[in-house]
């Protein structure tokens, strides 16, 4: 489905109104105002900082100049310059100006006011705890690492690296803290290897270039038949192919997330909005007549046909035009092929014999092979 040029697959939203989604959840969604996070990156420099340390560079097997990985780095930090990493990011992340976001509400959003959330994040930071409980009644359960669920089966919020709150050693940011959570103990890779199996997952808030992402990938099972999404600027798809991740891009003006922001706001209310919205929409697109059917239009057209709604369209295209659209469109192809196994169909093409709708379908029929 279309929305404001950007494809949406049909599968997301299948899933997603089947509360069959996990969207995982990453630093770009906390680093808006008025939260107001860092990013992994610059999470690093700000526990660095007076250390007068960077990332070292290094050559790669290709001869191509890298930087040291993020992780490693702070755990250099840590064992070689005596620096409180995991105490120095809880007092970073844990600023009393930080609030929830546009963003985190539209993640909480995509699930419904009554559907399941099946939320996991490598954030810290407790934002969507309160972005949840602003639009539930009822209290939605957390799972804080290393004491996760079974990966096929929970409900609620997975911080799967730690959360604030806890003893900051419980963080997951050194070389040391992943290769306890995806290895030796491999409690996140477990976790993880369940989810991916089971659900279709969005990733939401990570680059192409994260290094949470290379440890993330390591729970991805190569033969699953769940599908994996991710929303990620334009230009940047190779990485998350690479992965067996389907990407789902936006353009980034500006370096804003507010593209980011429209796409989760429109995947929320189709995802969410029941069967009056839809109504709605199709009413509003049918009252515009076909000469005025944009491509977002025809998109939700086509989508509603393919859905368990389609009786909706029925409905409400009482005209001619409408049943030329249909043709043109494919839609009558199994009524002149002998299948018509749709008895909606067959009536709403069989309706007003003596009107318009009656005279378009005539001539319809007089214009197929075989038919006398």
């Amino acid at each position: 489905m279309i929305r404001r040029g950007i494809e949406i697959p049909s599968e997301l939203i299948a899933q997603g109104r089947a509360n069959q989604l996990v969207v995982f959840v990453g630093a770009g969604v906390s680093m808006d105002s008025p939260s107001s996070l860092p990013s992994f990156d610059g999470l690093a420099d700000e526990i660095a900082r007076g250390t007068g340390e960077s990332p070292l560079a290094a050559e790669n097997s290709e001869g191509h100049s890298t930087l040291e990985p993020l992780d490693r780095f702070l755990g250099r930090l840590e064992q070689d310059w005596g620096v409180e990493v995991h105490l120095k990011a809880s007092q970073i992340l844990a600023s009393p100006m930080s609030e929830p976001n546009r963003l985190h509400r539209l993640v909480v959003k995509l699930f419904g006011p009554s559907g399941t959330p099946r939320i996991v994040t490598t954030n810290f930071d407790r934002h969507l705890e309160g972005a949840l409980g602003d639009q539930r009644v009822e209290e939605a359960r957390s799972f804080v690492a290393p004491a996760l669920p079974l990966g096929s089966d929970f409900e609620g919020i997975v911080y799967v690296h730690g959360r604030l709150g806890g003893d900051p050693k419980n963080l997951v940011l050194t070389d040391r803290d992943f290769g306890r959570a995806y290895l030796t103990e491999g409690w996140a890779r477990r976790f993880l290897r369940g989810l991916f199996s089971t659900y279709d997952v969005l990733f939401v808030g990570y680059s192409h270039n994260d290094p949470v992402v290379s440890y993330l990938a390591r729970g991805l099972p190569p033969d699953s038949e769940r599908k994996r999404y991710a929303l990620t600027a334009e230009g940047r798809s190779d990485h998350w192919k690479l992965l067996g991740i389907e990407p789902i891009e936006y353009a980034t003006p500006g370096g804003s997330h507010e593209r980011s922001a429209e796409l989760l706001e429109d995947l929320g209310l189709v995802i969410g909005r029941g069967a009056s919205g839809h109504e709605e929409e199709l009413k509003k697109i049918v009252g515009r007549g076909v000469a005025e059917l944009d491509a977002e239009g025809r998109d939700f057209l086509l989508w509603l046909l393919e859905s368990p709604l389609r009786h909706l369209f029925f409905s409400h295209t009482k005209d001619a035009e409408w049943t030329a659209w249909m043709n043109g469109v494919g839609q009558l192809a199994e009524l002149f092929d002998g299948r018509a196994l749709d008895r909606d169909l067959n009536q709403w093409f069989a309706r007003d014999p003596l009107g318009e709708p009656g005279h378009e379908a005539l001539h319809l029929l007089s214009n197929q092979p075989g038919i006398p």
